[in-house]
């Protein structure tokens, strides 16, 4: 799996508390082999415990989860990066505003361009010069083309699974064919596109004629999505997400790609 640029982290419990910074120490050892380690939110100390972990190559597609809390988050991603990386903003790969938000008729791109914006000021002014985007569903991109514009790279989840039509098999062809679609849609604007989340379930209800979540159809369609796109890709997940609610199709919790 580690063909693949990153895999996503949550430093949450089965319970849904935070992971001591034990725990997120042993569990960021299992990655060591991902060069982009991505997590949603500034919570938990998530990222200073992740910054104290990782390897000196690895880097944090870092997350702010509620765009209408942009400065608070920036202070903690300032302020771990400070403490925990002697103010090396390297350490960063991408800061995101926002996971979804128009997929779930949250904001409004326009709206996400005003939290972009503000976040990218205040990154600047602490010295941070990389990209900040926001992520959404391929689905919600093609049916917003407000948001091939509002980022500074184009950063998308799609799932294979959640087509119910693609075989784990054809996983990664699949997701080839729907970022071509992708850049056509946003006219090639130049913008690079980069998957910021894709994966398959291993348990779980079968969704429509292909979606069957099996541990043998997980690592099937992990090994062509990272023989098709593996630099363009952040895997989903690292653990099971027990904390999280099973969803229609029982499925929610069951993405981990590593024991834990």
């Amino acid at each position: 799996a580690a063909g693949a640029k990153g895999i996503t982290y949550s430093f949450y419990t089965s319970a849904g508390s935070c992971k001591t910074p034990e725990d997120i120490q042993r569990d960021i050892s299992m990655i060591k082999n991902f060069e982009v380690i991505r997590i949603y939110d500034t919570d938990c100390d998530g990222l200073a415990n992740i910054l104290k972990s990782m390897g000196p190559n690895q880097k944090i597609f870092a997350g702010i989860h509620y765009p209408e809390v942009v400065d608070a988050s920036v202070e903690i991603i300032g302020r771990a990066i400070q403490e925990q990386a002697d103010g090396d903003w390297s350490k960063i790969d991408t800061v995101s505003v926002g996971n979804e938000m128009v997929n779930f008729g949250k904001a409004t791109p326009d709206q996400l361009q005003a939290s972009i914006n503000r976040a990218r000021e205040l990154l600047r002014g602490k010295g941070y010069n990389g990209p900040v985007v926001t992520t959404d569903t391929l689905v919600a991109v093609l049916n917003n083309r407000d948001l091939c514009h509002v980022s500074d790279y184009i950063a998308v989840n799609s799932h294979p699974y959640w087509d119910g039509g693609v075989p784990a098999q054809q996983a990664g062809p699949w997701l080839q064919s729907q970022l071509q679609m992708l850049d056509d849609v946003c006219g090639r604007n130049g913008k690079q596109i980069f998957l910021a989340e894709t994966g398959w379930p291993h348990k779980g209800k079968k969704f429509g004629q292909h979606g069957d979540p099996s541990k043998d159809n997980q690592l099937v369609a992990v090994k062509s999505i990272v023989d098709t796109l593996g630099p363009r890709t952040i895997l989903f997940t690292t653990f099971n997400d027990y904390w999280k609610d099973g969803g229609t199709h029982d499925v929610e919790k069951f993405w981990g790609i590593f024991e834990g």
